[in-house]
Order: C-alpha cells, then structure tokens, then sequence
C-alpha cells in the first residue's frame, strides 16, 4: 500500500482532517473502527496518525471523554508542579549565588598576600555540565609533588533534587551526600587551599570544572597559571581534527590508558580517583619522548603540516 503524507496533501484536502487526539480535543470520537486515513504527518515520516473527516466521527459521550479529560486534569497538574518546582529551585539557585559570593569576599580578604607556591591537580563531579542550572557534588585536590590529599569532599546540592544522568556516570547518590556541606560551607576550606597554588593541572579544566568553581564562589590566586593536560595530552597524542583544525580531545580514562596509569580499586569519574589520574599522567607528559612528540605535532599544526593541502611530506599541493 502506498504511502499517504499529510502535510503534502493539497490544502482544500488537508482542511477536512483532524487527527483522532484533535477530534477528541472537541469533543468527537471516530464513528467506526474503520472510520479515518492513517497517514505520516510529513515526508521525513517521523509519526503516523490517524485522520479524519467530519464525516467520519460522530459527538463522544461523557463515558468517553472521561478518560481524556482525566489525562488533560493530569497533565495540568504535572505542569503546575513542575512550574512550581522550577520557580522554587530558581529562588534557591539565587540564595546559593548569594552565599557563595558573601563567602568568596571574606575569604579573598582573610588570604589576600599568600605566596602561592603549590601545583596541584584538581577535579570536580557534578550533577550537570551546565553551571548555571547544575551543582557541584564532589571537589577534589591533590598536591602532585607530594600526593597529599589537600582537599576532598563530597557536597550537598542546594537546590537541586535528583541528577539520575549525572548518576549514571559518576554513581554519586543522594544518600552519598545528604550529610555532605553545601558548597559555600566547603569554600572557606577551598579557598584558603586555593590561595595557596601556583600551578593548577586539571584535565579539560578550562573548559568545564572552573567554570563551576568561579560560578559558586572559589577564588583563584591572581599569580597561578593552569596546565589543561587534556589539551597536551591532545596534542601528543596527535590525531588532527580538519574541522577543528586542531587535535582531537581524548577524555581521561584514554590518556590514563595510554600512559600505562593503574587505577587500582579505583574508578575514574570520581574526583580524588581522577585527581590522582591525572597527575600521573602530567608527570608521564612531562618525559623527554613526550615533550618531544608534544613539541612535533605542535609545530605540524602551526605550520599547517595537517591541512589536507599538504601532502605527506608536508609540501604545499593547493
């Protein structure tokens, strides 16, 4: 049988049908079993409805629009709640905006004048990626001349109720972390650990956990630098991006892979695990054959050695 499109239908056509859902919406069901075209809403054939003309349908009963107008009491009710929940949590999102930014002040004035001198590896896990609707559930830090632990909590979020995507990678519960402080409790810890670097090594650190961490109030020496080992990683590993035009990111567990790292009982996508991940790697980074390959690939790239114009001997061809 052939197949019948709607929306490609002639429009004096396409004015006799409603599908079954907007005839129920008025009040009318179909007349038969039989009655109505079932026919895909469109050419990309993404969903098939049932359609049909005024003359195909007849006035429902109350019996039969009682199930319909439960479903639509239903629905009202979802949406009010979720409304509800939405202006609420916005109402806490602000609060914890605020109390973080209070205790960001004081903590820059109480550590104002340290002379930072620590390189650290730091790492976060959250209940989102986006910090303006997501928290922070976990903060880590790790010294990585020494490997002291300098800082590791898990964090009670403020406003936000269930992360069950967030779950699902870093299997940080809510029980995990009921009796976890909140964030702008944490920051005075944080922050007096902070003032305290000179060097921060983090793995897409730039590009995801400072953003949290500025967000909710942590404050950064004005003097430390930050070493994005998921960006030299990149680039020794070398595989080019002619999109991007530039080395393709390669998430943690794969540059720990690569350098031999031993996760032990551990696992990555917690914070303290991914801390010390990645300070091994960094270390590993740092060896001769590395900084070699690293200082290669960075020079291919910024000759245009990767340009698909050029051939393999790194001759222009365009």
């Amino acid at each position: 049988m052939k197949n019948l499109y709607f929306s490609l239908l002639p429009d004096i056509e396409r004015a006799k049908y409603r599908t079954e859902k907007q005839w129920l919406k008025l009040g009318f069901v179909p007349a038969s079993q039989d009655a109505g075209t079932t026919m895909y809403s469109n050419r990309f054939c993404t969903a098939k409805y049932r359609y049909l003309t005024p003359e195909e349908v007849r006035k429902a009963t109350d019996e039969e629009l009682a199930p319909y107008r439960e479903e639509q009491r239903r629905k009202r009710r979802s949406r009010y709640l979720q409304a509800k929940k939405e202006r609420e949590q916005a109402i806490r999102y602000g609060e914890l905006l605020s109390l973080c930014d209070q205790q960001r002040q004081l903590d820059e004035e109480n550590y104002r004048g340290t002379i930072p001198t620590l390189t650290v590896s730091i790492d976060i896990e959250t209940t989102g990626l986006d910090f303006n609707q997501d928290e922070i559930l976990q903060v880590s830090i790790l010294d990585i001349d020494t490997g002291e632990v300098l800082l590791y909590s898990y964090v009670r979020p403020y406003f936000t109720e269930d992360w069950p995507e967030a779950q699902r990678v870093n299997h940080i519960t809510k029980e995990m972390v009921c009796n976890a402080p909140y964030f702008y409790e944490l920051l005075p810890q944080l922050n007096q650990v902070l003032a305290q670097v000179k060097t921060i090594v983090g793995y897409n650190f730039a590009g995801f956990d400072r953003g949290f961490l500025t967000r909710y109030g942590a404050s950064f020496n004005d003097e430390t630098i930050v070493e994005d080992l998921s960006n030299i990683f990149a680039a020794i590993y070398g595989e080019y991006s002619q999109i991007s035009q530039n080395f393709r990111f390669k998430n943690l567990s794969f540059c720990a892979a690569f350098f031999g790292y031993d996760w032990g009982e551990e696992a990555a996508h917690n914070s303290l695990a991914d801390c010390r991940a990645t300070a091994f790697c960094y270390k590993k980074s740092l060896e001769e054959k590395y900084q070699e390959l690293y200082i290669d690939n960075i020079y291919k790239r910024d000759c245009g050695f990767f340009d698909e114009n050029y051939d393999e001997c790194g001759d222009y061809n365009g």
